[in-house]
């Protein structure tokens, strides 16, 4: 190269042009490893059936539908996914408080599932299982007509028009990183009113999951065994070692013939250079692939609180087996007899969803601690579930790039309404857990709802995003380039959630 005026066009010329061909940025603003790539690898979709018990809403009538109330006006005023005084989070989040887990936490509130609430009375079980995690109005089996607005077959009969967000990016991970295209699908059985998870390019398939945590093992580990640390993980940090000597070798060359200012600022580099090529280079790579125990064979009913953790545990070992990208985990209707109080209440259901309807029609205030135990109970066992995977993604003894599987990783914890007394489409809570890859801003609760902003006890309704526009957000989080998700008629950003980006 002729080198012509000064020593910084010469570096600029050379050495940074080459530099500049590299992740070399990443390197020199010492990032985490896992952040390099800027983006999910994987994801875990955990869909709740029979609704939240929150109460936004105290009087008025519900969106959708004028003529119907939105409850009872006896309803307390609960709301335990707001963050409590002086916290980032809410009640509803104490499981993850003092742990490794918080910084990685994001709660969501202010989304509607607007595919659900623009429907009859602003969402039902039909509606909400089929538009929840598709973002699309619903169908009916057999391409039956609806009447009176709904299906012949009731709830069940009901179909989506589209993929789930889980199946989409399985596709868009397949063909970014290989691996299987379909997701790994489990399922805490019990009371719902079908499953929230379609699959196929218009959701043809409705996809209930494996119940029995031995069959799911057979199908994920038979005739595998713990393996060697990931190939790929070790190609990756042999290049890096070589790429980082062919950067130094090349500001060697060129060091001479840098003005004294240049040469300082280059000697600076490349003694950072050094020290993470020294450092990659002692990186110790552990195995991913650990095959767990064959679990118990549990076929069901009422074995819930065995089969649940277990369903959790295989989600992490295939995910750290490479056995798949995206996992979900489906949680049927369900009271939890088993949680430390051991109530359960009196009811005309027999299910989870009765603790949203239960608590219409308490009437006597002095009722509302003991529904108000049950139902915080409820939540913490299936946010437990959350925690074993997420505990598991993040262990330090598996490592991807330096850092716990979890840093390039997504769990989204959603569920069938945001208050399940009332079929509420409105408001959701929702929740994510992982960093992926620093592409998104972590350990803080995101408000998204309008009329809250302006005034915190507000009631009203005024989400700002719709399910829609999350997962656009939770895609390109994943690396896809995907600007539409589900019918974009039901969008109201038309676009990602800038709010929740890094």
């Amino acid at each position: 190269m002729t080198l012509r005026n000064s020593g910084r066009r010469a570096f600029l010329r050379g050495v940074g042009g080459l530099a500049l061909g590299l992740p070399l940025l990443e390197y020199t603003h010492e990032k985490a490893w896992a952040q390099t790539l800027g983006r999910a690898r994987r994801l875990v979709v955990v869909f709740n059936h029979g609704g939240e018990t929150m109460c936004m809403q105290k009087s008025g009538l519900r969106a959708g539908n004028p003529k119907v109330p939105d409850y009872d006006p006896a309803m307390p005023q609960i709301d335990h996914w707001l963050p409590k005084p002086g916290s980032t989070f809410g009640v509803a989040h104490e499981i993850f408080e003092g742990t490794d887990l918080e910084s990685k936490l994001t709660v969501i509130r202010g989304l509607d599932n607007a595919a659900a609430r623009k429907g009859r009375y602003g969402g039902d079980h039909g509606l909400s299982n089929t538009t929840s995690l598709t973002a699309r109005a619903s169908g009916c089996e057999d391409g039956a007509s609806a009447s009176g607005d709904k299906c012949p077959g009731g709830d069940e009969a009901e179909t989506a028009t589209g993929a789930s967000i889980d199946w989409v990016a399985a596709q868009r991970l397949q063909k970014t990183q290989g691996g299987p295209s379909n997701p790994l699908a489990l399922f805490v059985p019990g009371h719902y009113y079908g499953s929230g998870f379609f699959w196929g390019e218009k959701g043809e398939q409705r996809t209930e999951g494996e119940i029995n945590p031995r069959t799911a093992w057979n199908a994920l580990f038979a005739g595998v065994t713990s393996g060697e640390p990931d190939p790929e993980a070790v190609l990756r940090r042999e290049l890096k070692v070589s790429m980082l000597n062919s950067v130094m070798d090349g500001y060697k060359r060129f060091s001479g013939k840098l003005g004294q200012a240049d040469k300082r600022i280059l000697d600076a580099h490349f003694d950072h250079l050094s020290s993470l090529e020294r450092e990659i280079s002692g990186l110790e790579l552990s195995a991913q692939c650990v095959v767990p125990g064959q679990p118990a064979d549990l076929e069901d009913g009422g074995q819930q609180e065995k089969l649940a953790p277990l369903h959790a545990q295989l989600i992490v070992a295939a995910l750290r087996c490479g056995a798949c990208n995206v996992a979900n985990l489906q949680i049927a209707d369900i009271l939890t007899p088993w949680a430390p109080s051991g109530l359960q209440l009196e009811s005309a259901y027999d299910i989870g969803h009765s603790l949203g309807h239960w608590v219409s029609d308490l009437g006597d205030p002095a009722n509302v601690p003991r529904w108000e135990l049950e139902m915080k109970e409820n939540r913490a066992w299936r946010m437990g579930l959350v925690k074993i995977i997420a505990d598991g993604l993040n262990s330090p003894d598996f490592l991807e790039d330096g850092a716990p599987l979890l840093d390039n990783s997504l769990i989204f914890y959603s569920n069938e309404f945001s208050t399940g007394g009332i079929h509420s489409s409105t408001d959701g809570p929702y929740m994510l857990l992982g960093g992926a890859g620093g592409y998104l801003k972590t350990g803080r609760f995101v408000e998204l709802h309008k009329e809250r902003l302006k005034n915190p006890a507000s009631l009203e309704a005024g989400s700002s995003a719709s399910t829609n526009d999350l997962y656009i957000t939770l895609l390109n989080a994943l690396g896809a380039a995907d600007t539409e998700f589900g019918d974009m008629q039901f969008a109201y950003r038309k676009g990602p959630i800038t709010e929740l980006l890094a």
